[in-house]
């Protein structure tokens, strides 16, 4: 497909906040159109601010399938979402990625269409190992991505001594782990800021965001952007911590 046009659909469960996988979707969708193909995005949930952006730049967002041409590629975040796809058009290929290893709406499923199975994580890997009974070395590993065109540098140089701090609530949970990192912050005399979904602060640019911060907590795609624009990155979430990250630890 290299040389050609490729019409492909990507299914997403929802399009209508700033989750992990919505901005994936929207970042895959806009790559892909950028190099010449034809996208849609098919979510349960097609309004929203991302959405919306979707479409102000050429991707159509649709909620049911029966609007969605025939494609040649399905690529599927999350089977609920590509049930109709899967039915209707059972010859065209498609590949599935998982995104989290333990939420319910991340299972995997195997299905005929389905060509290829990849995890973000060897967590991830394990779970579409179990879901689907897959070997474990059928499954590859594809890791969290970013675009680095879209993500801005700072100008200054990082204090030995960090006091602005940035909490990303991003993950399932997350509010039990704010007060244990706000007391953190209180020893050290630093002054914790928290955004993301599980304390209703959305945030439309966050990678500008982590520019007015020395010491980012976050994990997944978060760090990633969050390193990348200079930051100090303490990887963790309500699922453990991982620790500051250094290139040996990457």
């Amino acid at each position: 497909h290299r040389n050609r046009r490729v019409n492909i659909v990507i299914c997403n469960i929802q399009m209508s906040a700033r989750s992990g996988t919505e901005i994936v979707t929207r970042d895959l969708a806009l790559g892909l159109k950028g190099r010449g193909h034809v996208v849609s995005v098919l979510t349960a949930q097609p309004v929203g601010v991302l959405a919306d952006e979707l479409r102000t730049k050429g991707v159509p967002v649709f909620g049911e399938g029966l609007e969605v041409e025939k494609p040649d590629i399905i690529h599927i975040n999350h089977m609920d979402s590509a049930k109709e796809l899967l039915a209707w058009f059972p010859d065209v290929p498609a590949i599935f990625v998982c995104h989290d290893a333990t939420t319910d709406h991340s299972y995997a499923s195997s299905q005929p269409a389905i060509k290829a199975f990849f995890g973000v994580s060897d967590a991830c890997r394990d779970r579409v190992a179990a879901d689907t009974g897959i070997p474990l070395a059928q499954i590859s590993l594809l890791p969290n991505y970013i675009d680095l065109d879209l993500i801005p540098q700072r100008n200054d140089r990082l204090p030995l001594l960090p006091r602005r701090w940035l909490f990303v609530a991003e993950k399932y949970q997350s509010d039990i782990l704010q007060p244990k990192l706000e007391n953190v912050a209180t020893f050290y005399r630093a002054k914790l800021d928290t955004v993301g979904p599980w304390v209703g602060k959305l945030i439309e640019d966050l990678p500008a965001h982590f520019l007015g911060y020395d010491l980012v907590f976050a994990s997944a795609r978060c760090a990633i952007e969050a390193a990348a624009t200079g930051a100090g990155v303490i990887v963790c979430d309500p699922r453990g911590l991982g620790g500051f990250l250094t290139p040996a630890l990457w």
